[in-house]
């Protein structure tokens, strides 16, 4: 008598075009502390949830510049608060994080091209945070400096100026 379990079959998904691999459905994705359907949940917290489960502040260079411009392409479709969401659980944890003179130039690269596509974005999600620290590290304000001059488009540096101009106000009047 044989006492072995049996052996548990899985069932292979076959693509009826070979070339396209094999992506799961959207409702596949699990994020843990998050219901099962996020949909559920509102669309910001949706987007950090995701961010959170893919521990976007810890990937490679080369993974953020991929994932940034796979969010850029869906410009048209993403809301303005689910953006900010994105930039500050995706990049700012990352721009953070970096040390004097470690910032890769790939990353910039991609840092600078997704500013380009998506500046309020960029804007309202990375650099008003990084400005309004306490003291910014000089690998963040190398940052924000590249971004202003190589990221930013003309049309929008009116804005970000205003952001700046009122974050320096008021720090100035708090210090009175």
């Amino acid at each position: 008598m044989d006492t072995s379990e049996p052996e548990e079959v899985q069932e292979q998904i076959v693509s009826s075009n070979a070339r396209a691999p094999y992506r799961p459905e959207r409702d596949e994705l699990e994020v843990c502390g998050a219901p099962d359907d996020l949909t559920d949940l509102p669309e910001e917290i949706q987007v950090a949830a995701v961010c959170d489960e893919l521990e976007t502040d810890s990937i490679a260079d080369s993974k953020t510049l991929l994932l940034l411009r796979s969010f850029a392409e869906l410009k048209s479709v993403i809301s303005l608060i689910n953006g900010v969401v994105f930039v500050k659980s995706a990049l700012l944890p990352k721009v953070t994080n970096l040390d004097e003179g470690t910032t890769a130039r790939s990353l910039m690269d991609s840092i600078i091209a997704f500013a380009q596509d998506l500046p309020h974005v960029t804007i309202e999600g990375l650099l008003v945070p990084l400005i309004s620290v306490e003291s910014m590290g000089r690998a963040q304000g190398e940052v924000v400096q590249t971004i202003i001059k190589e990221g930013i488009p003309k049309d929008y540096s009116a804005a970000c100026l205003r952001h700046s101009i009122h974050f320096l106000c008021c720090s100035f009047v708090s210090c009175f």
